[in-house]
């Protein structure tokens, strides 16, 4: 069975914002109809960027950053070894479902947090005729790439979520739709408008990742469970070192040029890295990535962690439910990021996580 949206449905849903004149969900709305149309919302193909539009970025994401914050995320990669396991090519089992069997698997999950609203509105969703998911083979990729692509892209006047995932038939394609489902359930149950960044915005998605590991756990699929969970470890500890090679970078650059000497010597002064070294043809791609985005999901990552340690599921979903339940908070909320002491225990717990997986992962050679 096909799982489509149709062009038709979106460009009534675009007339309507329009009619609202709703900025945010016009927008959306377009980058839909882009997608359909052969313009990919999941790809990114930015002209390679400034300085001055580097450093604007930059400055923009850290001036909303807390420094006890930044610093706690951009320590994280210091529980690995040496550089060389930061970059830890994992190996992904085929999972080879049908889209069928993938949304009867979504629809336990969800069903096992033990919340009828959760489940009603995840049954709307894929429901098909109302064309609110997008399910697609991902042919563009080379085999060593994983299948987390996925988006959901909220309608603010109608109260709807649309939904698109990649498929690339491993265990990602699951955690990637319960991911994508969460965060269409939350923006049901709030409707908050997401105009602005905050410290959470990946909690709902990372829960339930969460929740997918949990489930395939008690139904002898461990493995799957392994590499989900080994996959989102060494995803933070990368996100991790980005965020501090950035700050190193732009620390160390002077009168609007790059300094790679003396970011290396930083690096490795600070570092247990000795024979790193900063590349000036990578610092653009380095610096691009999006610095508050990499710090939200490792905050949130932690989160999950200490959620999984001391909550069942369903004491989870509570939380962020009443989480959620504050009115478009942001990141100017800073006593937020207080509810979990995820900050101040020496990154024990994901150091417990790497100790716990790395006895069960596999890696390529």
């Amino acid at each position: 069975m096909k799982y489509r949206w149709k062009e038709k449905y979106l460009l009534k849903g675009l007339e309507n914002a329009i009619k609202h004149n709703d900025i945010a969900t016009i927008q959306n709305y377009e980058s839909m109809l882009d997608m359909i149309r052969g313009k990919d919302y999941l790809e990114f193909d930015i002209p390679e960027p400034t300085y001055d539009e580097l450093f604007k970025n930059y400055a923009t994401d850290m001036e909303y950053i807390e420094d006890s914050i930044f610093d706690r995320c951009s320590s994280v990669f210091n529980i690995v070894n040496n550089e060389d396991e930061i970059f830890t090519n994992l190996v992904h089992t085929r999972f080879d479902i049908n889209n069928k069997e993938l949304l009867q698997l979504g629809y336990e999950i969800i069903e096992s947090i033990k919340d009828p609203k959760a489940l009603k509105i995840y049954q709307e969703i894929i429901r098909n005729k109302n064309h609110y998911i997008n399910i697609e083979d991902d042919t563009d990729l080379n085999d060593e790439h994983t299948s987390l692509y996925g988006v959901t892209i909220y309608d603010h006047v109608e109260k709807k979520s649309y939904i698109a995932i990649k498929r690339r038939y491993t265990i990602f394609d699951l955690s990637t739709l319960v991911h994508e489902m969460m965060h269409a359930i939350m923006y049901k149950y709030n409707d908050r408008k997401c105009y602005v960044c905050n410290y959470f915005e990946e909690l709902e998605g990372l829960f339930g990742e969460s929740i997918t590991a949990q489930y395939l756990r008690k139904h002898d699929m461990a493995k799957y469970a392994d590499e989900m969970e080994a996959y989102n470890l060494y995803l933070t500890i990368y996100q991790s070192y980005m965020l501090y090679l950035n700050d190193v970078i732009f620390f160390t650059s002077k009168d609007g040029k790059f300094n790679t000497e003396a970011a290396t010597k930083m690096i490795t002064e600070e570092t247990p890295f000795k024979e790193t070294y900063i590349d000036e043809e990578n610092i653009p791609y380095i610096c691009e990535l999006p610095g508050f985005k990499m710090l939200t999901n490792i905050i949130d990552y932690m989160i999950c962690l200490e959620l999984r340690n001391k909550y069942t599921p369903e004491e989870q979903v509570l939380f962020i439910k009443q989480l959620r339940k504050i009115e478009n908070y942001d990141f100017y909320n800073k006593e937020m990021t207080t509810v979990f002491d995820f900050y101040n225990d020496d990154n024990r717990q994901i150091r417990e996580e790497k100790e716990r997986l790395n006895k069960k992962i596999r890696v390529l050679n």
